[in-house]
């Protein structure tokens, strides 16, 4: 991961903010996420993985889940 971020940014300080960018669930289907800074921006940036979206449903947190799992061509 530190290395698709070009190394800007430490291991535990990725593993901090992914921590942190973890969601709680508000309803039956719907989830919040509290937390962005410029380590979740890099990452939407650069693997095209959205979490920038403050409420998701659990639907769109399986796909983004299922789009970190594809290999890369």
């Amino acid at each position: 991961m530190a290395q698709c971020l070009g190394n800007k940014y430490s291991i535990p300080r990725i593993v901090e903010s992914l921590n942190k960018a973890s969601g709680n669930r508000l309803e039956e289907n719907w989830y919040v996420f509290d937390h962005a800074d410029e380590i979740t921006e890099a990452i939407t940036a650069e693997l095209g993985v959205d979490l920038s979206r403050k409420y998701l449903r659990l639907g769109d947190i399986k796909k983004n889940l299922g789009a970190t799992k594809k290999p890369s061509i």
